[in-house]
């Protein structure tokens, strides 16, 4: 492959290798999921809501602006960021 797999292969939702896992969401959707290519970094940005499964009342549905940073090497995509831009912004339930 040329080019950086699609966006949303970018914008997964799994923790990265190494890293724990994350938490206990009963869902978590990304939305407004935006991509810049330069060369061989590629730069993810969007918003993903989340809903954890057990939390108190007032901090189980939240938003999240995110930036995401990756880069190709030794021919393939490696995760090297994430910068939480704003939130997490809870909803009242």
């Amino acid at each position: 492959m040329d080019g950086p797999p699609a966006a949303h292969r970018f914008a997964s939702t799994a923790a990265p290798t190494g890293w724990p896992p994350w938490p206990p969401y009963a869902s978590r959707v990304l939305d407004s999921v935006k991509t810049e290519v330069h060369g061989d970094v590629v730069i993810t940005y969007g918003r993903y809501v989340g809903r954890f499964k057990d939390a108190a009342p007032g901090r189980r549905t939240f938003t999240v602006w995110y930036e995401r940073v990756y880069a190709k090497r030794d021919g393939k995509w490696q995760y090297l960021s994430h910068r939480t831009v704003d939130g997490p912004n809870y909803e009242k339930d």
